[in-house]
């Protein structure tokens, strides 16, 4: 890790010693910008979703189940293969497979990730899909008594 923040100090030093304070700031701005939006994906992916733990402690590892798959247009190519992601860390991002048994997000990743910015719209909208998910992993079935 210290490699990595050497890197940083390396980069953004080099930025303001051949380019001047302006284009420091702007480089600043621009590694923000790539963390948020780095970590709003990471959110998006990942919410609600949790793993059990056994008696003794120990998480049940990692699958299918533990992200969010979504729906893909021809911007982000793709992107709908998150959860063998997760099932098969090893396979290379060419030949991940669509899993439609997975958990999917209501819409297309990029109104997804505008719904992520509203967060009262975005809670109403992925909370019950988090329930319903907590429910299938907990065997519960919905029947509707008469």
């Amino acid at each position: 890790m210290l490699w990595y923040e050497f890197t940083h100090f390396a980069v953004f030093s080099g930025v303001y010693f051949f380019f001047g304070w302006e284009s420091f700031k702007f480089a600043v701005c621009q590694a923000a910008m790539g963390l948020y939006l780095m970590e709003t994906v990471n959110y998006i992916e990942h919410y609600g979703i949790l793993r059990k733990k056994d008696k003794n402690g120990v998480y049940e590892s990692i699958g299918k189940m533990h992200s969010w798959n979504y729906l893909s247009g021809a911007i982000l190519f793709r992107l709908q293969r998150h959860s063998d992601h997760h099932a098969h860390s090893f396979r290379p991002y060419q030949i991940l497979r669509r899993m439609d048994d997975a958990p999917y997000l209501a819409f297309e990743y990029i109104q997804t990730y505008f719904l992520a910015s509203i967060p009262p719209l975005w809670f109403y909208i992925m909370n019950p899909r988090v329930e319903a998910l907590d429910d299938i992993k907990n065997g519960k079935t919905n029947e509707k008594k008469t």
